[in-house]
Order: C-alpha cells, then sequence, then structure tokens
C-alpha cells in the first residue's frame, strides 16, 4: 500500500541490530509503550554482534530459555521528508517497514502518515 508523509522523521540509531532468522539474541530488560500506548510495546534486544535495537513484543520465539530470531529482522529507521511517497510493506506497534522509491527499507513510525491514509 502506498502512503504519503505528511512529516519528517530522522533515525535515531546509526547502525542498529539486524537478525537473521534462527539467531540468538539477548533481551536487555528495558522496554517502551510506543507513544503511551500500551498496544504498542517494544522491547530492546541485543544481538550476538553487540548491536542493539528494539524488537516488537511478541516477536521473539523462546528456546531453551534464549530469544531465537524466527525469521530475518532489522531495526533500522528510514530518513523520510515530509510529502514522501512510501510503500509500507507491514504495520506493528505503531510502526511500518516501508520501502521508499529508491529501494531503501525501514521503520517509518505510522503518525508520520497523513491521517486520512491511515
Amino acid at each position: 500500500m502506498l502512503k504519503i508523509t505528511h512529516a519528517k522523521h530522522k533515525a535515531y540509531y546509526d547502525d542498529p541490530l539486524a537478525l537473521k532468522t534462527g539467531e540468538k539474541f539477548a533481551f536487555s530488560g528495558r522496554g517502551d509503550a510506543w507513544e503511551n500506548d500500551p498496544n504498542h510495546i517494544w522491547l530492546w534486544a541485543i544481538a550476538q554482534d553487540g548491536r542493539e535495537g528494539w524488537v516488537p513484543e511478541g516477536f521473539a520465539v523462546v528456546e531453551k530459555g534464549k530469544a531465537v530470531a524466527p525469521r530475518e529482522y532489522s531495526a533500522r529507521e528510514l530518513n523520510v521528508a515530509a510529502g514522501e511517497t512510501l510503500e509500507i510493506v507491514r504495520e506493528t506497534n505503531g510502526w511500518a517497514w516501508c520501502e521508499n522509491n529508491l529501494g531503501e527499507t525501514g521503520w517509518v513510525p505510522l503518525k508520520t502518515f497523513d491521517p486520512i491514509d491511515q
């Protein structure tokens, strides 16, 4: 689905966590309710390579007491300008995984898009 942004968004982290399917990682114990919404919980995770980032609650599979990525995942955010058209690939916990017209992908807060498109 194509949507247009009404505000810019700048990524918070330069080199965020990225996980491969089956990769083990750890949770720090830190969590956040995005926009104070108890339905939009994100957990701070640490990959084996030391990179860190937010993971949506319920993402991990727990095997033998260890968190395991059930699929590839990246905490990368996408820098966007107001008025930019993005393809929304999926939505979760108040954010959308998007692709821009250059083929770059990353997370963008849903609040960045025009309300009429919501």
